[in-house]
C-alpha cells in the first residue's frame, strides 16, 4: 500500500458524492498532499460565486446543513477537531458560529 498520494479536487468531491466522507482515503493512505493548485481551484470557485452571486457554502456550512437536516449524527464538536488535525484551516471565528448553531441543534 502507498505510504503517501498527492490528490486533486475530483477525487476529493467523488469520496465525499460517492462515500459521503474521505475515511477511506485516510485508511488507504498515511500521508495525503493537496497541492497548492488544488487550493486556487477551489478559491477560484469561490471568487466565480461571488461574481455569479451565488450563494457560498464552505464545508462547516455543509456539515451544520447536514446536522440540521439530521445527515449526520456526530456532534460538530467532534468533527471539528479532526478536521483541523488533518491539516485543514478553519478561521476561529467560524468555529466559534458553527459550535453555537451545533448546539442549538443538539438541543431541540
Amino acid at each position: 500500500m502507498p505510504k503517501s498520494i498527492v490528490i486533486n479536487t475530483t477525487p476529493i468531491l467523488t469520496m465525499i458524492a460517492g462515500c459521503r466522507n474521505l475515511d477511506i482515503l485516510q485508511k488507504l493512505y498515511s500521508n495525503i498532499i493537496i497541492p497548492l493548485e488544488v487550493k486556487d481551484e477551489i478559491l477560484e470557485g469561490r471568487r466565480f460565486a461571488r461574481i455569479e452571486k451565488l450563494t457560498l457554502t464552505g464545508s462547516l456550512g455543509i456539515l451544520l446543513k447536514a446536522r440540521k437536516n439530521k445527515f449526520l449524527n456526530t456532534p460538530l464538536k467532534e468533527i471539528i477537531p479532526k478536521i483541523i488535525d488533518n491539516g485543514i484551516w478553519l478561521g476561529q471565528q467560524v468555529i466559534q458560529e458553527v459550535l453555537e448553531e451545533d448546539e442549538l441543534i443538539m438541543q431541540t
